[in-house]
């Protein structure tokens, strides 16, 4: 059984661990599964040099080395989140490791059973949690946004979002493609009252995109990356000065 959010073993100093040292923690609502890849050289960050037009992308990675962190507010996701930041090899997904496929050392990234495969080593599981995928959108026109990367993600929140996230703490983060292609492209995180499942989540999204088309579903399934890793800028000056997340209350 779930521990409700105020179960949840409070942590003071948020950290990301490796799945082993924190199995327990796997489903709990407050969770956050953290997949690293499996090689130094394999970025799940991208990764912008001087002198190209694009940028070197996120690596294709079939097995991944599983990480965990816990939180029970969203100043602790903010935290945690701040943490992975600055950790070009992870990124988040919703769902959980199977209990199964714990002692391994690495897993892949598939909740699906496919004639041919190994069995999967996720699963979906309901967390306190969600990441809003903003992307491309018209800029504000009476300021500029790149200098004030705070309040263009409050602007941004306060026109874009749907009504029941407008007013809300959240973190933000902008994508790695921000200040460099045109449009805002942000990522807003927050905490959820009770958990809810990637299907809720996704179903709830439909019904919003329906109006509005702004957002991203594809987010919400248990094994779609929630990139979280800062861009990795090679002879190049990040144009948002490295001010690209943070908590907004």
């Amino acid at each position: 059984m779930l521990k409700s959010v105020t179960d949840c073993e409070p942590i003071t100093q948020p950290l990301i661990f490796h799945l082993k040292q924190r199995p327990t923690w796997r489903r709990e609502p407050g969770a956050i599964t953290f997949l690293k890849t499996n090689r130094t050289d394999l970025y799940a960050a991208k990764q912008w040099i001087a002198g190209k037009k694009e940028a070197i992308d996120y690596a294709r990675v079939t097995h991944w080395v599983p990480f965990v962190a816990l939180a029970t507010n969203i100043e602790q996701l903010s935290e945690i989140l701040t943490r992975a930041a600055g950790e070009p090899r992870i990124t988040a997904v919703r769902g959980a490791v199977r209990v199964g496929s714990l002692e391994k050392p690495v897993v892949n990234r598939r909740i699906h059973d496919a004639p041919g495969k190994e069995a999967p080593d996720m699963e979906d599981a309901p967390r306190c949690w969600l990441m809003i995928d903003l992307d491309s959108q018209p800029e504000p026109s009476d300021f500029d946004w790149r200098l004030d990367p705070r309040r263009a993600a409050k602007w941004a929140a306060e026109r874009y979002l749907p009504e029941p996230f407008r007013g809300r703490p959240f973190h933000y983060q902008y994508s790695g493609s921000a200040g460099i292609k045109p449009g805002l492209r942000l990522h807003f995180w927050f905490w959820l009252t009770e958990p809810r499942s990637s299907a809720e989540l996704r179903r709830y999204f439909r019904r919003v995109n329906s109006r509005c088309k702004l957002f991203d579903e594809a987010i919400y399934n248990a094994v779609q990356p929630h990139y979280t890793a800062a861009p990795v800028f090679l002879r190049i000056e990040d144009p948002l000065a490295g001010n690209r997340g943070g908590l907004i209350q």
